[in-house]
């Protein structure tokens, strides 16, 4: 069973929260999602939804950290990787960013891998 099956307050708040995304509005977002994860500290979408507000908001660190804690809860989301190493690109952590285009590449994301052979060329 999923989070948002064991828990459908979270999966309100993230729905919620996207179509705050949706509308740039980032301040209403951002407190749906981490009330997401208040309601249910192992939803691995809302530490995701979290990190692409900060992404969005070029706040790439916060983006970095909350990127990782979703990781630590789901490592086989090619997702996760994949943004975590557009964050880490754009901190200027290379090695960390091809790392995590490598690993989002293996679990079968196709944009992962254009970024691996992105990287490779810089």
């Amino acid at each position: 069973m999923s989070v948002e099956e064991g828990n459908p307050s979270s999966s309100i708040y993230i729905n919620r929260g996207a179509s705050f995304y949706e509308l740039k509005q980032y301040d209403k977002a951002l407190a749906d999602f981490k009330q997401a994860i208040t309601v249910a500290s192992d939803n691995a979408r809302g530490y995701l939804w979290c990190g692409n507000v900060y992404y969005a908001s070029r706040s790439y660190r916060e983006a970095l950290e909350y990127f990782s804690k979703a990781i630590a809860i789901d490592p086989n989301n090619a997702v996760y990787h994949l943004n975590r190493g557009y964050a880490n690109s754009k901190i200027g952590n290379r090695l960390m960013a091809l790392s995590d285009f490598k690993k989002a590449c293996e679990l079968g994301n196709r944009d992962g891998c254009n970024q691996v052979e992105r990287e490779q060329k810089k």
